[in-house]
Formats: structure tokens, sequence, C-alpha cells
């Protein structure tokens, strides 16, 4: 009888992109994502070679973009129950040993008193639809764009609180100006879009919010 097995994917949110969000079906989210792409992939092909029957398929997206968060192990201890109850694996991609620093620390001690087998895959090189996917490569890029955006986030909440302040100032209410800024382009300091609250609290914290217009 074939051993059945459970692959996880998981990856950080690219404010600097808009993306932010996940869609719960692993072949939508794979469009979205490169990284989950890549390690569908990866984890596919370890089934079919391993002879592993592939019942369950799981992404997972953490909720800031350059760390882990504890947030991971209650996905996974759900995943266990499933893989308990179907007496499953779970197979993963394991970037630590070849990119040490995309690590979740968090899934990393989890799976170390998991009371299911988890099978690390390794990080190598693969070919995507004719295209060399190296992940190293890839993921140094991704760090530098990341660290990029970071740095010019005083830049960016200048531009934000000059461009709310003008709105206000014409009369507009919060969610109208958060409308505005969203449809001119112009993302939260978190990469996603304005809402009426956050527009509050961006001209709350430079002392200038006026009283709402009626």
């Amino acid at each position: 009888m074939r051993r059945k097995a459970v692959g996880f994917y998981w990856t950080l949110p690219v404010p600097w992109a808009g993306f932010n969000e996940l869609p719960a079906d692993v072949d939508e989210a794979a469009k979205c994502s490169r990284t989950i792409r890549y390690q569908c992939e990866l984890v596919r092909r370890y089934a079919k070679e391993h002879d592993f029957e592939l019942i369950r398929e799981e992404v997972f997206m953490e909720v800031q973009p350059d760390r882990s968060t504890p947030n991971i192990t209650q996905e996974l201890g759900i995943l266990s129950g499933f893989c308990e109850s179907h007496q499953a694996d779970i197979l993963y991609v394991d970037f630590k040993k070849e990119l040490g620093w995309r690590r979740n620390l968090f899934m990393e001690d989890w799976m170390k008193i998991s009371p299911v087998c988890c099978r690390e895959i390794p990080a190598d090189s693969i070919m995507i639809d004719y295209h060399h996917f190296d992940p190293k490569k890839h993921f140094r890029e991704w760090r530098r764009q990341q660290n990029e955006w970071s740095s010019l986030k005083s830049e960016r909440a200048k531009q934000a609180f000059e461009r709310a302040a003008t709105l206000r100032a014409e009369g507009l209410s919060y969610p109208a100006v958060a409308k505005k800024m969203n449809a001119g382009g112009l993302k939260s300091l978190s990469g996603k879009d304005w809402k009426g609250d956050n527009v509050r609290k961006l001209l709350d914290g430079k002392g200038i919010a006026r009283k709402e217009p009626q």
C-alpha cells in the first residue's frame, strides 16, 4: 500500500508588490506566488519519485513581510490532526539549509515535536515551465527589493500624509480620502489599500486630524 502524504507550502507577504493575500486553493495560489509554485513542484515530484500518495495540500501566508510568527503553528496543528487520522506524513521544502536567512523558526520548532513524520525536501534548483528556477537567486533579489522598500518607509509616510492632508482640507471624509488615495495608486505603509481608519490614524499621528465632514 502506498504511503500517504500532505504537502505544506508557505510564503511571506510582499507589500512592495501588492501581494498581501493568498488564495486558499493551492493551484490558484501557485499562479499568484512563484515561491508557492516552486514548493508545489518540488513536493509533487518528491511524492511521485518516492511513491507517496499526495492526499492534501495546504498553503499558508505569514502576516509579516520580513519574519516568521507563531501563527503558522496553529495551521500546522490543524494539519497534524488530519495527518494522524489518515496516517500521512507532511512534506515540505527545507529552505534553511541552502537559504539560512529564509527560515521560519516557529515552523522548525513545531516540526521537532510534531506527532507526525515531517519530511524535509532540499531547496534545489529546478526547471519550471522550461525555465530554470534558482531559489538562491530568487530570494536574494526578493530580499534586495524588500530592504529597498523598507528603507523608503519614511518617504512613503510623508507622501501619504501630505496627500491625505490635502484631501481632508478639501472637505473629504476619511473613507473618501482613502478611496482617492487607493485610486491614485498610493498604498498604505503596509502595502495594503487605505481604509478610513488608517487615514484617520495617519493624520492623528501628525496632530492635524479635523472634524469629520457631515
